[in-house]
């Protein structure tokens, strides 16, 4: 991302995979690429904003890289697709930013009552889906009830 080889670093707002919908993602481009064939810049990689911005089990944060002074490399096998230093620095702010404008708070903070944290999104969406499943069950549950009471009173044998 130096002077001599621009590159342009979008987050977007639209859903992404099914089980993470609501989760915006950055989009990496290499505009240093011939205009033509790649109008916007070349595609190189996707990434959740939450996966960029906190530290957790699959992901390291761009501010432990900046922190250890490590590079991020977009892709592996192109060295040329490597944010590194003031433009890490600069990606990092960026997505912070966005972030904040998008939730009001980044990854990983203490959600407050009038706060909106990812992290917090995502646990709710497993309890509401958790939720559903017992409501599932107990709707099962209510269906053989009246089952059973329909058979009864079709054999007449109420009370």
């Amino acid at each position: 991302m130096g002077e001599g080889n621009p590159r342009r670093v979008d987050a977007y707002r639209k859903p992404a995979a099914a089980h993470r919908a609501s989760y915006p993602l950055v989009e990496f481009y290499d505009t240093s690429q011939d205009a033509a064939r790649f109008p916007g810049g070349q595609f190189v990689s996707r990434y959740y904003m939450t996966d960029l911005l906190e530290d957790d089990s699959i992901a390291v944060s761009l501010d432990t890289m900046l922190k250890n002074g490590n590079q991020f490399s977009l892709d592996g096998g192109i060295p040329a697709w490597t944010v590194e230093g003031d433009d890490l620095a600069k990606v990092n702010d960026f997505l912070k930013k966005s972030c904040m404008e998008f939730s009001g708070s980044l990854p990983g903070d203490e959600k407050d009552e009038d706060g909106y944290s990812l992290t917090g999104e995502a646990k709710d969406a497993t309890a509401s889906r958790n939720g559903l499943s017992r409501n599932q069950m107990g709707i099962e549950e209510k269906a053989a009830e009246c089952k059973e009471t329909a058979t009864v009173l079709a054999n007449g044998n109420a009370l």
